[in-house]
């Protein structure tokens, strides 16, 4: 017979939960839940499960599947090499206007071509990345679409794959696709003066 218990938060709650042959012990990711558990302090337990018998497993609560699985892949292609910073998702059939898409794929090859990011859609929001060397960079509010680019001119490793893209349920896009590039190519300029002014204080 195997046991699981569920809305373990605490390393005692582990080291007894093995002392009594508990199998394994379940993380609640479900923000409703009173056992509710942050990602980082799931990660903590995770760290500290690797000297002991029992072993983690996830609770979600309505999530769908693919959600799972493309946050799974993600996660196996960021540990499969210690040398990987950065690993981010592609959206795969896109479910926006074609008007959006078409200004999506120019936005991308752009900023590409100038910061030699190698990433055909920084604006997937599905990433997995090292917060030591993010939160050496400068903070501005479009950072995320430049994330590869600022990991990759520092020399770290970065990876990308293929994900499902999901429909926007809730709020509404703060810009439009001409506001967007405007705003994109000032981002651009940003990050070039964040480049060269890290790299010369080196």
């Amino acid at each position: 017979m195997i046991f699981k218990i569920c809305g373990l938060r605490e390393k005692d709650a582990l080291i007894c939960c093995e002392a009594n042959n508990v199998d394994f012990f379940g993380l609640v990711f479900y923000e409703k839940s009173p056992r509710n558990i942050n990602h980082n302090e799931a990660k903590q337990l995770v760290e500290f499960s690797k000297n002991l018998a029992i072993k983690p497993v996830g609770v979600f609560v309505n999530h769908k599947i693919d959600d799972l699985i493309d946050i799974i892949k993600l996660l196996n292609t960021y540990h499969s090499s210690e040398n990987l910073k950065l690993v981010g998702g592609i959206r795969q059939k896109r479910k926006d206007r074609y008007i959006k898409i078409i200004a999506s794929k120019i936005a991308n090859r752009v900023r590409s071509f100038i910061l030699r990011d190698k990433c055909p859609d920084t604006g997937c929001s599905l990433k997995i990345f090292d917060k030591e060397i993010f939160l050496s960079f400068p903070f501005f509010s479009g950072i995320h679409r430049f994330l590869p680019a600022l990991y990759k001119s520092f020399g770290h490793k970065t990876a990308f794959i293929n994900v499902d893209h999901r429909i926007r349920k809730a709020g509404k896009s703060k810009y439009g696709v001409f506001d967007r590039l405007l705003i994109g190519i000032i981002d651009i300029f940003k990050v070039i003066i964040i480049i060269n002014n890290i790299k010369n204080n080196d």
